[in-house]
């Protein structure tokens, strides 16, 4: 591999390795994209792979995993910065981010609901979140959640409402109607090119094929 390139480890429809996607899209970052079967997990990433999950970056012959960590090191390596100069901001944002990874959690639980029961437990935590998503962005209704310009935060949360709009689809309500700023928001960072190629072609189609596979009650 090329010196200075970057490249990541990922499988088809993974959240984590999108928010790195989007943010070197941003920055203009070339890289190259390595997936994986995560059923069948190759030797040579095992090796590598500390907790043997996905994503994993590899640069100059170093391998980093976690995407908050892989998020801040291509942050602080390329240009422009999107994390707050401001260290208070700063804080406040990586807070946030812990929302947006509970918010994954969430999706995941609705993906894998078997029955009516597990998938009324998802929606309820979903729009809890979103509850609390929506009282912080409705104070300024920004275009994105730190004002008008796309920050690192942005980049955290665009993958769950990437998926989040594939879900509306199955079902009678969207889950945004009562939560209109946070909508605004997703609309936002959605109708981005940065984030609209941050994923295969077909990720639509492989996304709905793994909750089939997951026997989702909504496409039984």
């Amino acid at each position: 591999m090329e010196k200075n390139k970057v490249e990541l480890i990922s499988f088809a429809i993974c959240p984590f390795v999108q928010r790195a996607t989007i943010a070197l899209n941003m920055k203009k970052v070339k890289y190259d994209i390595k997936y994986i079967d995560l059923k069948n997990k190759p030797e040579w990433f095992l090796k590598i792979s500390p907790l043997g999950k996905v994503p994993l970056l590899i640069y100059n012959g170093e391998v980093l995993f976690e995407s908050s960590a892989i998020l801040e090191f291509l942050d602080d390596e390329f240009e422009p910065q999107l994390h707050p100069h401001d260290n208070i901001l700063k804080a406040k944002n990586r807070a946030f981010i812990e929302i947006a990874n509970q918010l994954f959690m969430a999706l995941y639980a609705f993906m894998m609901s078997e029955n009516k029961e597990k998938l009324n437990e998802a929606v309820e935590k979903l729009e809890y979140l979103l509850m609390v998503i929506e009282n912080k962005v409705s104070q300024t209704e920004n275009k994105f959640f730190n004002g008008e310009q796309f920050g690192l935060i942005d980049a955290f949360f665009a993958p769950a409402f990437y998926r989040l709009k594939i879900l509306n689809k199955l079902l009678e309500n969207d889950l945004f109607d009562k939560f209109p700023s946070t909508k605004n928001w997703k609309n936002n960072l959605l109708e981005l090119e940065e984030v609209k190629k941050s994923v295969l072609e077909d990720f639509e189609d492989k996304f709905i094929s793994f909750m089939k596979a997951s026997n989702n009650i909504l496409l039984k």
